[in-house]
């Protein structure tokens, strides 16, 4: 199934970086143990996004991410429930992934989906 995901994007030199922190948990599947941390998500879309970590992710984990997104209220916070790394740049020297939203709130989507409206038309 990954192998018909989008490989790992990195914005072209024209495009904005959003550069929003986002707290992420990471559950191993085999462990049960949990780690948690934070990244900073480079760009955004409604069902996909681009972060960059000091955290080395694999293909196919899946992480829990929370993150707010500017113009909103500190209470409509983004918890995009679970996202499932579909691959990573392929510079060793930098940890940057392309994160497929695998399930995710109504409110989360509404909020995602208005923010990038508003970038369309800023």
């Amino acid at each position: 199934m990954l192998g018909s995901l989008p490989k790992a994007k990195v914005p072209g030199s024209g495009e904005s970086l959003l550069e929003l922190l986002a707290h992420y948990e990471l559950v191993d599947p085999g462990t049960g143990r949990a780690r948690s941390g934070f990244a900073v998500i480079l760009a955004l879309e409604s069902a996909e996004l681009y972060l960059e970590s000091d955290v080395r992710f694999e293909p196919g984990q899946e992480l829990g991410l929370r993150f707010f997104l500017p113009g909103t209220k500190v209470s409509n916070r983004v918890n995009v429930a679970l996202g499932c790394v579909v691959d990573r740049c392929e510079d060793p020297d930098q940890l940057r992934y392309s994160v497929r939203v695998v399930k995710s709130s109504a409110a989360a989507k509404t909020a995602i989906e208005t923010f990038l409206s508003a970038e369309k038309s800023a």
